[in-house]
């Protein structure tokens, strides 16, 4: 019975002459439309055939009248190829609501099942099921078409994730920029539903809507999808516990900005250029924001401190020493610490570090002074940044973007946008070929003037916001040097600025403060002289040195900054002689140390061991001044018994005391000019008050010829010349060994020169004299041939004129 029915059937829809050429295209399902037939005679079937036929619904619903039938010749057709399966056979328009309702983030389907895991990204994926078929498509082509979907349908629904994930619980914990990022996720998955909507209803129309037209369709968005897919796996590693990561919104916006600069030379897609370029912006702009709210100076010393930009296991206050040394330096030391600065902003690093460091000092100083109008100058507002960098000053709202689709019945002579085709695209890719190649109707998209891609805007952001952050940094920096360099305005207790600080110290230690510390010099040679354990009166010391900057004709700083002026003791100090003896002079001047008492914000360049060089400098100059001053005290009277004892000897006595006098004043000018030359040099470039000229540095507040790392260079370039001049060095360690040991003969020279030395005879002092001179210029030779090595090998131009002094000292016999 069932073969004599089948049977029947067939004559019957060979007698139909079917639907008119205008049906055709309508409702003929494809590789039906190849053939007429002829017409249909039988009353009740061609009734039973026009009730059938609906204009308004897909043909593949009717088409066919018994699907068991079809199943019949289906199960014939695969058990005689030996692929029979369960495969339940679908229509061409179910198939297609499937995959969109799985396209649409639809967790459920018949074609596909999901794998899901609620901690990872990854995992939450549609896989065949394997249990559709179709009679027109291959078994082969079908799944290999369902997989790109389950492809693009895993893609989105990774997006639909995240932002569900995003905004169900992560609000309070997570960044601003990966909230930001989310909702332009989301946006996007907006315009893509927005889209699918647009096919289901396409799908659902009198139109032949196939799996081949829903794939061309929907091809540029299962690109776009899956790009941002694999964007945001890049960026979470599958994990959502990745989005509290510190450094993810700076991973965010380099891979974004990395790929919206590479397709926009490498695609013509401009709709995603425009997705990518919004989401960039929207996701930029809460770190942008917190950046020009940091620029402005409108921000708290706590915000710059933790802020985007700072190392959170370097956390200095701002009134810290090594602030401006080491506060923000990270980036320097571990290029990896690079992650924490987005890659926009690396051309211009370190002037953005350099302008937020400024701007926290200076709202330090505020706090420290209490003068706000320090603040005032330098102050901005945050919508005059944002004009200056011509971007609006609110959140950048992603474009919404029409997709404007063709009517599959309308011809049209454009062509279609040439995609590269899939790697695993096996038996319908000829077939979707022949079929573009018959249906040649290109995507159409409709965007608003502000939607339409524009490639100078990532430019004039990037060049705009650059020049801002340079000029910024140029003239807060210098405006804070001006501050600090400056006289004070309101007088605080207590405050030292830098400007006073550094010409107080090199008035003192470089004995730049003239007649003042030559006397305070003459006075401690005195006390040395007459005094033993000189040294160990620090008071003293420290109230004579105070009183030299107590008279009316002292400068202003120097009374302003005396009382942070006092000797204090050393360990060598604690140390005594069993003895008796006084031990070497550089001993001697060991024992004591010249202390500055220097605050914030002179620590800024004083700390410690920039005061540990001062002090050495000063050492040194004292043992030269003192030398030079010993002798020149020697009276002829102490020595007049030895005229008539040995007038011999007494003649070599004072032509060893010449030959030293010239040897040490040669040594001290030299050591004197070029110590005050850089001093000078120094205070006359940065505008400093001096002892000779009082300068306002509170009228000349611009006229500063650097910033503050300008500043810190050019006082360290100062001290390496002090240390080269004063043989500080390491290079220069034997030459200053051997002058230490020179030094040490005037006060030999001081033990003859005595009205009660007790001497054997004429012959005990003839020989100790004679030890003394040959002693002497053994070192002054080998003196004089290291030092005119130097200059010959080492061209140490500099020491030539010390390096005659020895040589015409050497060459003096006595």
């Amino acid at each position: 019975n069932v073969y004599y029915i089948v049977i029947l059937i067939s004559c019957r829809l060979v007698q139909y002459s079917g639907p008119s050429d205008k049906e055709y295209k309508a409702v003929c399902p494809r590789h039906w439309d190849r053939t007429r037939s002829q017409s249909l005679t039988d009353a009740k079937t061609c009734l039973s055939m026009e009730n059938l036929r609906i204009a308004e619904t897909q043909p593949e619903y009717w088409w066919r009248q018994n699907p068991s039938t079809a199943d019949c010749f289906r199960s014939v057709c695969l058990d005689a190829r030996g692929t029979a399966d369960v495969r339940n056979e679908l229509t061409e328009y179910q198939i297609i609501r499937e995959v969109v309702w799985a396209l649409l983030g639809g967790r459920a389907s018949y074609i596909f099942r999901t794998l899901s895991d609620s901690d990872k990204l990854l995992n939450n994926r549609f896989i065949l099921c394997d249990r559709a078929s179709l009679a027109t498509t291959s078994i082969e082509a079908l799944d290999a078409l369902l997989t790109q979907f389950a492809r693009s349908a895993s893609h989105g629904l990774l997006l639909r994730t995240l932002v569900d994930h995003v905004f169900r619980d992560g609000l309070s914990s997570l960044h601003p920029c990966v909230l930001a990022f989310a909702s332009g996720i989301n946006n996007y998955v907006s315009q893509l539903d927005h889209y699918l909507h647009e096919l289901q209803n396409q799908s659902r129309g009198p139109s032949c809507f196939t799996l081949a037209n829903l794939y061309v369709r929907i091809l540029p968005w299962s690109r776009r999808t899956g790009i941002l897919a694999g964007l945001v796996m890049q960026i979470t590693a599958g994990r959502f516990d990745q989005l509290r990561c510190p450094t993810v919104h700076i991973q965010i916006l380099d891979v974004i900005y990395y790929v919206m600069t590479t397709f926009d030379v490498c695609t013509d897609d401009r709709t995603f250029l425009n997705i990518l370029q919004s989401l960039f912006l929207q996701t930029f702009y809460p770190f942008l924001h917190t950046t020009v709210h940091l620029l402005s100076g409108a921000a708290s010393v706590p915000e710059y401190l933790y802020s985007l930009f700072a190392d959170p296991e370097v956390q200095l206050e701002p009134t810290h020493p090594d602030y401006w040394s080491q506060s923000f330096t990270w980036h320097g030391v571990d290029h990896s610490s690079l992650s924490r600065i987005p890659r926009f902003f690396h051309p211009v690093l370190s002037e953005l570090m350099h302008s937020i460091k400024a701007l926290c000092m200076i709202i330090a100083l505020v706090n420290q002074t209490g003068d706000n109008q320090i603040l005032q100058n330098v102050l901005m507002k945050s919508e005059d940044i944002f004009n200056l960098i011509h971007i609006p000053p609110s959140p950048v709202q992603s474009n919404s973007i029409v997709m404007k689709l063709p009517r599959v019945d309308t011809p049209t002579s454009q062509t279609v946008h040439s995609y590269p085709d899939d790697d695993d695209f096996i038996a319908f890719r000829r077939e979707l070929i022949q079929w573009t190649k018959r249906n040649k109707q290109p995507i159409q998209c409709e965007n608003s003037d502000s939607g339409v891609y524009n490639a100078e805007l990532m430019d004039s952001l990037r060049t705009n916001l650059h020049s801002f952050i340079r000029s910024r940094c140029d003239t807060v920096n210098r405006y804070l040097v001006s501050v600090l360099l400056s006289s004070p305005r309101i007088v605080t207790p207590g405050f030292q600025y830098l400007g006073t600080a550094l010409a107080a110290v090199g008035s003192v230690y470089l004995f730049g403060a003239g007649d003042r510390l030559n006397d305070f010099a003459r006075d401690l040679f005195q006390c040395i002289r007459s005094s033993e354990p000189w040294y160990r009166d620090h008071i003293g010391l420290t109230l004579q040195l105070r009183d030299q900057f107590e008279y009316r004709t002292a400068p202003m700083f120097l009374k302003y900054v005396r009382n942070t002026f006092s000797f204090q003791p050393t360990p060598e100090s604690l140390i005594v002689q069993t003895d008796g003896a006084a031990g070497s002079l550089s001993d001697q001047f060991q024992r004591v140390r010249l202390c500055f008492n220097a605050e914030w914000p002179a620590t800024v360049i004083l700390n410690e061991e920039v005061l540990n060089t001062y002090n050495a400098v000063f050492t040194f100059l004292l043992q030269i001044k003192y030398v030079k001053w010993l002798l020149e005290a020697l009276r002829f009277v102490d020595i007049h018994w030895l005229l008539k004892q040995d007038g011999v000897t007494y003649h070599r006595l004072l032509l060893l005391r010449s030959s030293m006098i010239f040897v040490f004043a040669g040594l001290h000018d030299f050591l004197v000019h070029r110590i005050e030359a850089l001093r000078i040099h120094f205070i006359q470039y940065w505008n400093l008050p001096d002892v000779m000229q009082i300068i306002q540095a509170s009228e000349q507040v611009d006229d500063r010829p650097g910033d503050l790392s300008h500043l810190i260079a050019t006082h360290h370039s100062m001290l390496t010349g002090l240390k080269a001049v004063c043989l500080l060095t390491s290079s220069s360690a034997i030459l200053r060994r051997e002058l230490g040991t020179v030094l040490q003969l005037p006060l030999v020279l001081q033990s003859l020169w005595s009205p009660n030395l007790i001497v054997s005879g004429s012959s005990d002092i003839d020989a100790r004299v004679t030890h003394l001179i040959d002693t002497f210029h053994t070192h002054v030779n080998f003196l004089a041939s290291l030092l005119s090595t130097s200059v010959r090998i080492s061209n140490m131009r500099k020491l030539s004129s010390l390096a005659e002094t020895f040589r015409i000292a050497a060459s003096f016999r006595i």
